[in-house]
């Protein structure tokens, strides 16, 4: 379902993540002329480790170590329900946001202007 963002975002990486913050239920992320917006939890991961999760104590301060660092890829959070996107950064960390509500909607700001705008319970959901 998240294919045609995918496809879109894929000329304008990497990305460097200016803004990140999470004041739940908002994850905002942003450089210049991107952003991604959702009211989805998260997690942020390293190979098969996971450094934090959006309810942990230290959530923000890796959060915020992310700050400054490139995107270089964005693939699907999953295989099976391609809905929501994985931001994988220059060092290998992972950001990965998670659907919990079939009515939770995320948006992506392109820098060519282009804005996608995804629900979980509509695979037509793209603008």
């Amino acid at each position: 379902m998240i294919k045609p963002m995918l496809e879109a975002l894929q000329l304008s990486l990497p990305l460097k993540l200016i803004t990140a913050t999470w004041q739940e239920p908002m994850l905002h992320l942003s450089g210049l002329n991107w952003s991604f917006n959702s009211m989805s939890v998260w997690r942020i991961s390293s190979g098969q480790n996971v450094i934090c999760a959006c309810d942990d104590s230290d959530c923000l301060v890796e959060l915020c170590a992310l700050k400054g660092q490139k995107i270089v890829q964005v693939v699907a959070q999953s295989l099976t329900v391609d809905v929501d996107p994985a931001f994988i950064f220059v060092d290998g960390r992972k950001l990965e946001v998670f659907s919990t509500d079939t009515y939770e909607p995320w948006t992506m700001r392109l820098p060519t202007g282009e804005i996608f705008v995804a629900s979980p319970s509509d695979p037509h959901a793209f603008n």
